[in-house]
């Protein structure tokens, strides 16, 4: 396009021709160049000033020609541009369409899951409200269970303090007992110690009568085989003393029914203070024959 300043350059006397050429491109290009050669063929005394003018605009036209077709390209590279970038742009709009079908599909099987998700929800929620209820039903239950429980527990409680009160009681009068077996205890083994003693010292005196006796037994053996009247009476004395024994037996039957009245621990003693009293009671029987077989002698010799 030619601006104001070629314009009247070219046609410095032509305002309408000027006027055109601001008008732009094509129609100004051919004005200027019939305007021009008109002016060439007429000839006369400007001859000079017309021909330098038919330079300049010879250079105009090709500098438009130049332009002319710098716009030409540039319109055609931005037709190419325009066609690209119309081609780039129907290639994403279907890639557009594609993505946003494949959005739209996977939304609808979103909403799907949703939907499915959702009705499971329900159902689970369903449930877990079921649940719920039982649960808080089970509660209860055991809330009232827990009642009853407590009550047993303070019922169990309150016995077992009534419990503990006896068994303390209890424990008390059994200390009394232990105490009172413990010394009964002390007084029989004192008793036994007394009677041990006593036994070993008539054992000790028993043996020596023993020997005495035996001794004098073997000077009366001649002297006792004819007497049957004097053995008679020996067989009264003997059953006087048997009699005697059987007394002596009861008190000991007696003694040790007592003793098995006591504990574990007397047992063993019981069982030697029967021993001790068997023995006192042979001592005791075979003593008193004597005294008296050595009582009858002595009248005898009298």
């Amino acid at each position: 396009m030619f601006d104001e300043t070629v314009g009247s350059k070219i046609f410095p006397f032509d305002n309408t021709t000027s006027n055109k050429a601001e008008a732009g491109g094509d129609h100004a290009f051919a004005n200027g160049a019939n305007h021009a050669s008109a002016t060439a063929n007429k000839g006369g005394p400007n001859d000079p000033d017309i021909a330098s003018q038919t330079d300049q605009l010879l250079e105009l036209i090709n500098e438009l020609k130049s332009i002319t077709e710098r716009a030409c390209n540039a319109a055609v590279r931005e037709s190419e541009c325009a066609e690209r970038i119309e081609e780039s742009k129907g290639t994403e709009v279907a890639n557009l369409q594609v993505r946003l079908k494949e959005q739209e599909e996977a939304l609808a099987a979103r909403d799907a899951a949703l939907r499915e998700r959702e009705e499971i929800s329900n159902a689970k929620i369903q449930d877990l409200e079921i649940q719920l209820r039982e649960r808080q039903t089970r509660l209860e239950v055991r809330e009232i269970e827990g009642e009853d429980l407590k009550a047993n527990l303070r019922d169990m409680t309150t016995r077992l303090h009534d419990a503990e009160s006896q068994v303390q009681e209890g424990s008390g009068r059994l200390q009394a007992e232990m105490t009172e077996l413990a010394r009964q205890l002390k007084e029989t083994q004192t008793e036994l110690e007394a009677k041990d003693h006593q036994l070993r010292h008539a054992d000790g005196d028993f043996k020596a009568k023993t020997q005495d006796l035996e001794a004098r037994l073997q000077d009366l053996e001649s002297q006792l085989q004819g007497r049957e009247a004097e053995l008679k009476e020996k067989e009264n004395l003997m059953q006087a003393a048997a009699a005697r024994e059987v007394g002596i037996g009861r008190l000991i039957a007696r003694l040790s029914e007592e003793c098995r009245k006591l504990s574990a621990e007397l047992h063993e003693k019981s069982l030697i203070v029967a021993q001790l009293e068997k023995k006192q009671r042979h001592f005791i029987g075979d003593g008193a024959v004597w005294k008296k077989v050595l009582g009858r002698m002595k009248e005898e010799e009298l």
